[in-house]
Order: C-alpha cells, then sequence, then structure tokens
C-alpha cells in the first residue's frame, strides 16, 4: 500500500499593489539616516523657533472683599453721612484696578529706555501691556465674590511684580479717594455744627434782647408809677406759685398774668442786669456746649489718614516656574513626531523613485 506523500506548502503570489511589512521595515532600516536627520531637522527648528520666540509668564492673585473688622479700622473715626461696608470698599478696588487710566500710569512708569522718545513705538508698547492684563469677575449665579488677576510678560519675576504693583497701586488710589470722600463729609459735618453755633447763639442773643426790651419798657412805667418795691403780690393778695397759690381764705387761686411793671424798679433793673449780663455769653446758651463738644472731636481727627486695605488677599501675586507660552515640551514633542512622520514619508518616497 502506497504511502500518503506530504502535501506541498500553498503559495500565492503577492500583488503588486499590495505591501509587504517586511520589506517595508527593512526599507525603512535602510533610510534611517534621512530619518533621523529629518527628524533633527525639524526638533532643530522647533529649538530655534522656542530660542527667538520670547517667553510669556502668567502671574496670577485672587482678592476678594476685605473682612469687617478691615473695614472698621480702615477709616480714622465714623462720622455722620459716611459709611463703609465691605461691598463698598471692594467695588471701589476693583473699579481702580479696572481702570485703564491706572493700568497706563503704571506701565508708562516702566517704559523701556529705548523706547523713551519714540511716541508711536511707547504708545504700541503700552497698548501690548494692557492687552496683557485681566481681570475676571466671578459669576454672579456662582454666589463667590473673588476677582482674579493675571498680567502676561517675558519672565516671571516681572510678571509677579507688576502684578503687585498693580494691586498696590489701586489700593492706594482707592484709599486716597475714600480719604477725599471723608475729608468732604468732615468738612461738610463742621460746616454744619459751626452753622449750627452760630443759630444757637443768635437764637440766645434775640431771645436775650427780647427780655430786655420787655424788661426796659415794664422799667418806664414803674418809674412813671413809682413803683419802687414789688408789688406783685398784691395784684391777687398772696403769695403766688407756678400750680397756684393758697388765698386769706384757705382756698388755692390760679396764677395770672401780673403786669411785669408791678415788680418795681428794684426788681427790674435787677432782672435787666441779670440778662444784659447772658448777652454774648456762650454759657447761657442752650445746647451749646454739647454741639461744640461734637465740633472740637471733628476737628481733632482732620489730620488723620486712611490706612489698610480695600480688598482681602486671597492668592498672593504667583511666581510661574514655567511659561504660559511657548510651551517647550510640547513644541519639541510636536516636532519630533512631525520630523519622524516627515522621515518616514521621504524614506518611501526615494525607495517608490529607486524602484
Amino acid at each position: 500500500m502506497n504511502s500518503p506523500q506530504p502535501t506541498p506548502p500553498v503559495t500565492y503570489p503577492v500583488a503588486d499593489d499590495e505591501i509587504d511589512l517586511g520589506e517595508l521595515v527593512r526599507n525603512l532600516w535602510a533610510s534611517r539616516g534621512l530619518i533621523a536627520g529629518i527628524t533633527l531637522l525639524c526638533l532643530a527648528l522647533a529649538g530655534g523657533y522656542l530660542a527667538i520666540t520670547p517667553p510669556v509668564y502668567i502671574s496670577d492673585a485672587r482678592v476678594d472683599e476685605p473682612s469687617t473688622q478691615q473695614t472698621l479700622t480702615l477709616a480714622p473715626q465714623p462720622i455722620d453721612n459716611f459709611t463703609l461696608t465691605s461691598e463698598v470698599l471692594f467695588k471701589r478696588f476693583v473699579q481702580l484696578v479696572e481702570s485703564k487710566t491706572l493700568q497706563a500710569d503704571y506701565f508708562q512708569s516702566q517704559l523701556p529706555e529705548d523706547l523713551k522718545g519714540d511716541a508711536d513705538a511707547t504708545k504700541g508698547w503700552i497698548e501690548s501691556r494692557l492687552k496683557a492684563f485681566k481681570v475676571t469677575r466671578p459669576r454672579s449665579k456662582d454666589g463667590d465674590t473673588a476677582v482674579t488677576l493675571s498680567l502676561e510678560a517675558n519672565s516671571a519675576d516681572q510678571a509677579q511684580t507688576d502684578l503687585s504693583e498693580l494691586i498696590k497701586r489701586a489700593n492706594a488710589t482707592a484709599l486716597r479717594l475714600l480719604e477725599e470722600d471723608y475729608r468732604a463729609v468732615l468738612d461738610a459735618n463742621i460746616r454744619t455744627l459751626e452753622r449750627k453755633i452760630i443759630e444757637l447763639r443768635a437764637t440766645h442773643n434775640e431771645t436775650v434782647r427780647a427780655r430786655i426790651a420787655q424788661l426796659d419798657e415794664a422799667l418806664q412805667i414803674a418809674r412813671k408809677l413809682g413803683i419802687e418795691q414789688d408789688e406783685s403780690f398784691k395784684a391777687v393778695g398772696g403769695a403766688l406759685s407756678p400750680e397756684g397759690a393758697p388765698n386769706r381764705a384757705g382756698g388755692v387761686i390760679q396764677v395770672v398774668d401780673i403786669p411785669l411793671y408791678l415788680k418795681g424798679t428794684r426788681t427790674l433793673s435787677a432782672l435787666k442786669a441779670s440778662w444784659e449780663a447772658r448777652l454774648n455769653q456762650d454759657a447761657f446758651v442752650a445746647g451749646l456746649a454739647e454741639v461744640k463738644a461734637k465740633l472740637d472731636t471733628l476737628k481733632r481727627i482732620e489730620t488723620k489718614t486712611f490706612a489698610g486695605q480695600t480688598f482681602t488677599l486671597i492668592d498672593p501675586p504667583s511666581n510661574p516656574l514655567d511659561p504660559a507660552k511657548p510651551k517647550r515640551a510640547l513644541v519639541m514633542a510636536l516636532a519630533g513626531v512631525l520630523g519622524l512622520m516627515l522621515g518616514v514619508f521621504a524614506a518611501l518616497i526615494r525607495r517608490a523613485f529607486r524602484d
């Protein structure tokens, strides 16, 4: 019996348009110098780009409303018609830190020496610095009041320094404006009290002069009638008191309007001298001492100034370690991948032309 013969392996012809993976790998390996060269070229170009492109660092800071204690101790002394709240203080600070005028004034002070004297270059540089500063307000629905401040610069230290100085300037300006408002209200309160003092003195003197005039008139009548002693008791037949007085029968009589001249010339002269002594005398002006005390208190705080912060510094200006752009690691990685791809494509194209 014949033994079965082994079946020969079946071979399939490779079509012209199919890729032999092994051959592809061999071709790429053979072109490894070309691939490496193109990859290195892309990496070199990326390195050159990073070398000539100035890095941009971003410094961030977060600020929020000042605490109640900060607010209470900010003003020299509470006064009428001037109320400070944390919300009002922080609103003033944010308005100022967003002020393009305040920002431009600061950046003008930082103008590079080589740009001074060139108006167009100066304007362009300041505008670029203004665009580099951003204020991010919180979303109202979040209930958060903290504001984020960020500033770009070509060095980490410069970004941090400039952001710190802008915050300081905004705070100092806010304090100065609040102090001006405070002094305006203080001056208005002082003028109000000074007018009040004048009015109290005038009212007092008018009252005194009116009483002296009454006494003069009564004194003239008493002299004409020859009334020297006080005869006012005789007019009602007994002693009087403000509530009434007992008469001789033991009953009570009501106070009546007794003519002033019945007091007699002696009493009237003494009363007149007493009232004349009160003329232009602050000691007899009702309520004047209290008003003068308030005025003295206000005048003593005129020389005091505002000091403190109109905000709470949650996160101080950061000093970033790595530039925000260009991102060196990302640029080099992309350059490496791109170089490798271009190298492979170049190797395949060269092989195709050779075949």
